[in-house]
């Protein structure tokens, strides 16, 4: 049975376009799904955080110590110049200067914490992800290889993702695409160390620094899982652009938990989880249709 879809491709070559639930709320289902089974997944989870821990209290004490103060008179010089609104103004009694060099000093601390135990943010939660979809006890069924048709379709369509185009690298395999995985792992960090000054602005800088960081790690939500179904760039890319607000929320979302500090690597297994269970719901939904 056919299903009626506007996706570039037909229904035996790509997901079905119905999202089961609001991207938005899967990773606090994530961390929902581990504290229900905590004493299954909590010794990796536990050691993780352990090592985190440790790197983040040896990376904060320096940066409060010796920079977080120079920052503020940095940072009180800038609003005087050119914020003079923000010069004088304060929260809770301190000003807001100080506040936006703490933060600072937090994802300065977030960016150390990441390159200190660097292995570990990046093995744990793809292992959390295949561990999930595979006690789910569910099936991922590959797509089939798109037609000279869809491609044809695709290549008509005018992206939103040619605005996007590091989503979609991101989601790409590094295995399938080395140049485009090396593009990646040079541009994700070098987009971190170039917003992350945009937190001393209160409020919106904060905003930003979430939504462009967030919308960069969308891609890599279902990576894993679109290497399961095997499926191609441009059905990724095709995948990505029909869906792109719901990725880019949970990105942000991901990004807002996982620069907490010294409890990010948690905030990061528990994304990890959320995503398993979207990849799930996604495609017992596809199953669910195709019957």
């Amino acid at each position: 049975m056919k299903v009626e879809s506007d996706s570039p491709f037909s229904q035996t070559t790509i997901l079905s376009l119905a999202m089961p639930l609001p991207s938005i709320v899967y990773p606090a289902y994530g961390a929902t799904y581990l504290v229900q089974n905590w004493r299954t997944l909590s010794a990796p989870i536990m050691r993780a955080l352990y090592r985190s821990l440790i790197a983040g209290v040896a990376s904060l004490i320096p940066i409060f110590g010796l920079v977080v103060r120079p920052q503020a008179r940095a940072i009180e010089q800038f609003f005087a110049s050119s914020l003079p609104r923000l010069a004088k103004r304060t929260l809770l009694g301190i000003q807001l200067s100080t506040w936006s060099s703490v933060f600072l000093g937090f994802g300065e601390s977030a960016a150390l914490v990441t390159l200190l135990v660097g292995e570990t943010v990046r093995t744990l939660p793809k292992q959390l992800f295949d561990r999930v979809i595979r006690e789910s006890g569910v099936s991922i069924e590959k797509v089939s290889p798109e037609t000279p048709t869809d491609v044809a379709k695709i290549k008509e369509d005018p992206f939103r993702l040619s605005n996007h185009a590091l989503m979609v690298l991101n989601a790409l395999n590094p295995a399938s695409s080395p140049s485009s995985s090396l593009t990646s792992i040079i541009t994700k960090p070098a987009l971190y160390v170039l917003t992350l000054p945009l937190t001393i602005i209160p409020f919106v800088g904060a905003a930003a620094f979430v939504y462009v960081n967030g919308s960069a790690k969308a891609g890599t939500v279902h990576r894993r899982y679109f290497d399961q179904k095997k499926m191609s760039k441009e059905q990724r890319r095709a995948w990505l652009s029909q869906h792109y607000n719901d990725y880019r929320n949970f990105g942000m979302v991901a990004v807002a938990l996982e620069s907490i500090p010294l409890v990010g690597i948690l905030f990061r297994c528990t994304n990890s989880i959320g995503a398993a269970l979207w990849a799930i719901n996604l495609e017992k939904d596809q199953q669910q249709k195709h019957r």
